[in-house]
């Protein structure tokens, strides 16, 4: 029932209720990362609504998701307090964050093995989503990342240099996003 719910809430999310929106969404898998994108921008807002603030709160619903080979499906973990505390930096927004988290049915609070405050996902199928928000937050970093592999990988041979070079849209998109403070070029900065 809950899954159900959840590809509900997704489906509100799509600009139009069809086909096409649903596709470019990336079927079930990017409705219900929408709901987990929502949430995060809402938990967020609760507590300032910057960029680093949703950055947070992503690091924090990543934390309540087990680490995972390629042929597993994700699974929740819970993790304490004290753990999403120190990965927010502050207390008190970690509290503002958690708790707007629980308001949108994404975490719950659970007691962990020694007794302690602990918090964890509020049904194991939300890990893929929580996975798949990260995955497009992030898609740009990924895109260079990827590219500059493909680069690396080339060699000295200019033609298949000249190949792995990422087209002029995506490179006009990751320097708008470079400009805005979401990507760092790193190593990749020379390509």
């Amino acid at each position: 029932m809950q899954q159900v719910r959840t590809v509900l809430l997704g489906l509100r999310q799509l600009p139009y209720l069809n086909t096409t929106s649903y596709r470019r969404a990336g079927g079930l898998n990017g409705t219900k990362s929408l709901v987990v994108a929502r949430a995060i921008r809402r938990a967020g807002d609760a507590a300032n609504g910057s960029e680093a603030n949703r950055s947070a709160v992503r690091r924090m619903l990543r934390a309540l998701v087990l680490p995972i080979e390629a042929s597993q499906d994700a699974k929740a973990q819970r993790a304490s307090f004290a753990d999403l505390a120190q990965l927010v930096g502050d207390d008190a927004m970690a509290r503002k964050m958690l708790q707007a988290l629980q308001e949108e049915d994404l975490v719950r609070p659970a007691e962990g093995p020694d007794g302690s405050s602990a918090w964890q996902l509020d049904h194991d199928y939300l890990a893929n989503a929580v996975l798949e928000e990260a995955r497009q937050a992030d898609r740009w970093s990924v895109a260079l990342r990827d590219g500059w592999e493909q680069f690396r990988m080339a060699g000295e041979a200019w033609q298949r240099r000249w190949t792995a070079l990422l087209p002029i849209k995506l490179q006009v998109r990751l320097a708008w996003e470079r400009l805005r403070g979401r990507l760092r070029y790193g190593e990749a900065a020379g390509y």
